[in-house]
């Protein structure tokens, strides 16, 4: 039990290391900003069909997943504020990781693809 908090306490730690990236390079993000937009949406879409690969037997969890999921689509078509919508991003991840640690395997990808977006939130 202490090893999965330990383990999505790391994945969440991306937040802060993006901060201190985007902090220390000011000058590399503005012509970086496609690429940053589209590894969030690459992230996003390889935590989809990881859910999907790894859950596809129990099908009440990828409902609910892709449930949040859609909500999370929908609620950026509205425009929302950037810290409103990671708020929600992040909202997400959290249920993705907990039923991801059904799944070992899932767990561990899914805590280094939330890591990796977690850098890029401060760079868009």
């Amino acid at each position: 039990m202490s090893n999965l908090f330990l383990a999505v306490l790391i994945a969440f730690l991306g937040i802060v290391a993006g901060l201190i990236i985007a902090l220390m390079t000011k000058e590399e993000l503005k012509p970086g900003k496609k690429y940053f937009l589209l590894m969030r949406k690459t992230l996003l879409l390889a935590m989809v069909v990881l859910m999907v690969i790894f859950l596809y037997d129990r099908w009440i969890y990828l409902l609910i997943t892709a449930t949040a999921f859609i909500i999370v689509i929908v609620a950026k078509q509205f425009k929302l504020s950037n810290s409103a919508y990671n708020l929600l991003t992040y909202l997400l991840f959290g249920l993705v990781l907990f039923y991801a640690s059904l799944e070992t395997e899932l767990f561990v990808i899914e805590s280094v693809l939330v890591f990796i977006y977690g850098l890029t939130i401060f760079s868009v």
